[in-house]
């Protein structure tokens, strides 16, 4: 039986960009923020809240996508990143 495809609202269709994230984890949610700005000044452009499990499953696949795209492409490098200010250890986000 074919896998039932998801019907996508009008409010999603228009695709954000984000130049980094925020991260907060408890023990029920992974809370991801989509961020667009600068260290200084961000906007979250959209926020996803999901169980760990969910997290976890998403995880693996973007794990598997990303080791297809450096097969075909190379590897991603990644920018130094600055040292981090103290946070709590559920907690992290692309600008420090």
């Amino acid at each position: 039986m074919a896998e039932a495809q998801p019907h996508v609202s009008e409010h999603v269709r228009k695709a954000l960009y984000s130049n980094g994230f925020s991260l907060h984890v408890t023990q029920d949610e992974v809370d991801l923020q989509f961020l667009w700005g600068s260290p200084f000044d961000n906007l979250v452009q959209s926020r996803i809240v999901v169980s760990p499990r969910l997290a976890k499953a998403l995880l693996g696949q973007l794990q598997t996508a990303l080791k297809r795209y450096e097969q075909q492409n190379g590897e991603i490098k990644m920018p130094p990143q600055p040292p981090k200010k103290e946070k709590k250890a559920a907690e992290s986000s692309m600008f420090g």
